[in-house]
């Protein structure tokens, strides 16, 4: 039981942020299937890869989707966080909010604990998402810097796109990138993906090439290439001739 309660007390805030992460509601949260009527917040969550930084430190530029891009701005009242969203997806892949809130005796009543409680017990307000106060206990705080190109955020913002607080997510070191191939040089080369931002890599003897189809790395071609983001270093290329087909 001290084993459960003490997953609660840890699990619960990543679930509660994993909301915001996802974009989406905490319903066990909430006592009984009540319809959500309410308008549109004034402040709403948005979310997305961060694809453009401001050289001024007052806007960034979000992808929401293929054909989407959000800018956000930002002042001296902004709020910014760093989410371990590793622990995020734990806590979900555990089920953490989901099983371990109830207690033996709900179990055997098949009634699950008040969720109402476990955000009492893990120090949340019950009107979490109008008080964020909360992210100061769990989140690491940081500042406009520790944004990113890559890096995913959820920022929640006024009908100005004005942010108010900014959950920043950071990307990991090894990532992908898929497109046309140009500027092939003996150094480097730069993938153009579907969303028109290119990446510049570089490459070297330990750079590892696969090639089908072709006997050499050539512009135009189609390449999926796996690099460290902080040195922009190719690790895996796989070119192709062509663009796969869907």
């Amino acid at each position: 039981m001290r084993k459960m309660k003490y997953a609660l007390r840890i699990g619960i805030p990543f679930v509660v942020a994993a909301a915001l992460l996802m974009g989406s509601a905490v319903p066990t949260l909430a006592k009984g299937n009540v319809t959500n009527t309410r308008p549109t917040p004034a402040v709403h969550a948005v979310q997305g890869k961060v694809v453009w930084i401001a050289s001024d430190n007052l806007s960034f530029k979000i992808q929401k989707n293929a054909s989407e891009n959000i800018t956000v701005s930002v002042n001296e009242t902004t709020k910014y966080y760093v989410v371990p969203v590793g622990r995020v997806e734990l806590a979900i892949k555990n089920g953490i909010i989901q099983n371990e809130g109830k207690d033996n005796k709900s179990k055997e009543k098949g009634q699950p604990e008040s969720r109402l409680a476990e955000l009492s017990e893990s120090q949340i307000p019950a009107n979490w998402k109008d008080n964020m106060d909360w992210l100061n206990r769990f989140f690491k705080r940081g500042q406009f810097s520790d944004i990113a190109i890559g890096d995913k955020v959820v920022a929640r913002v006024d009908t100005n796109n004005l942010a108010r607080q900014v959950l920043i997510i950071k990307a990991p070191a090894i990532q992908q990138v898929k497109g046309a191939l140009s500027n092939v040089t003996v150094t480097s080369f730069t993938i153009t993906p579907s969303n028109g931002i290119p990446v510049i890599l570089s490459w070297d003897s330990n750079t590892s090439f696969t090639l089908k189809g072709l006997i050499a790395v050539a512009d135009g071609k189609y390449a999926t290439a796996v690099y460290n983001k902080n040195t922009l270093k190719a690790l895996t290329v796989n070119v192709l001739p062509v663009a796969p087909t869907p």
